[in-house]
């Protein structure tokens, strides 16, 4: 409730405080700053952290998942092969001019299992590699 010190009015005014919903509001901001990033990471996978990790923004992105069981996902469909990873990132690439293919491996995965993968991927057509790693906070 407001109140006016000195002035003419007495009573209560009739006025709305917007200080309790805009709290609410930034507190609400705040948690879907935090559980995006996480909405946008597969189940289960967990990325190495760095302090300087891109950031994936577009859904459009050619994205090769390595999950903790060495299972490949071109996006949300699994890969049976590296031949059928080869193939399937070579049509991908074909409707996107920009050669970006994005590259999302379990941390506990051995280096040469996503070497292997980045080669594929490589061979495929793929102009550019983005590793994509856990922001991991400094301080």
């Amino acid at each position: 409730m407001a109140m006016t010190v000195g002035g003419r009015r007495k009573g209560a005014v009739a006025e709305i405080n917007v200080t309790p919903m805009a709290d609410v509001v930034i507190v609400l901001l705040i948690i879907f700053m935090l559980v995006t990033p996480a909405l946008d990471r597969p189940e289960g996978l967990k990325l190495p952290a760095s302090s300087k990790s891109p950031e994936r923004k577009n859904d459009k992105r050619i994205v090769v998942v390595l999950r903790g069981d060495a299972s490949a996902w071109l996006g949300r469909d699994r890969v049976d092969s590296l031949g059928d990873l080869l193939v399937r990132v070579k049509g991908r690439l074909q409707d996107r001019p920009d050669g970006v293919v994005w590259v999302e491996a379990d941390e506990h995965l051995p280096y040469a299992r996503v070497r292997e993968v980045m080669d594929v991927c490589r061979d495929a057509g793929a102009q550019q590699l983005v590793l994509r790693t856990e922001r991991r906070l400094e301080g």
